[in-house]
């Protein structure tokens, strides 16, 4: 089933109709679900969509593990140290941008910067190899574990199949 929604308060938003779907039948919505995609309504395995909720959850969970092995504790407060440690906000975005720690320009870096320990709160496996590179820290050992969760990441982020053509259009 779908449905037209608005929105319930009087604030200008970009979209301010949207559709919303639904499996009537109990069962049927234990076994599939409806996903939008741009214009499209596809019909798809719950369980498909579990699994990869699954790989993207395990992917966090052992990326807070590594955060929390002293050995890149260790590492990882010598980095805030070394960054907050530096003279100006500019030289702070002048040492992370080649390491690919930021985005943008320095007026958008300034406006943003909220701090090194900010910066580090829930690193990618990128910003781990960034921030043990700049520390000049052995990341051999760490290597196989950032490249296993990637792995996950990019599993967790496949597309669902969907099953069949698209049950409904926009």
């Amino acid at each position: 089933m779908w449905t037209s929604a608005e929105v319930d308060h009087g604030y200008p938003v970009a979209n301010p109709e949207w559709y919303e779907s639904s499996i009537q039948c109990d069962d049927c919505a234990k076994q599939f679900l409806i996903e939008q995609r741009g214009q499209q309504f596809f019909l798809l395995a719950r369980k498909e969509v579990d699994e990869r909720k699954a790989l993207a959850d395990t992917a966090q969970v052992q990326l807070r593990a590594i955060r929390s092995d002293p050995e890149v504790s260790l590492v990882v407060k010598k980095f805030v140290s070394m960054v907050d440690g530096l003279s100006s906000v500019a030289a702070i975005f002048r040492f992370l941008a080649p390491l690919g720690m930021t985005r943008g320009s320095l007026p958008t870096f300034r406006k943003h910067w909220r701090g090194a320990e900010r910066l580090v709160e829930r690193p990618s496996p990128h910003e781990f190899r960034a921030i043990f590179d700049a520390m000049g820290a052995d990341k051999a050992w760490l290597h196989a574990h950032l490249s296993e969760i990637e792995a996950l990441e990019a599993s967790s982020r496949v597309p669902v199949p969907s099953i069949g053509a698209a049950v409904y259009v926009l």
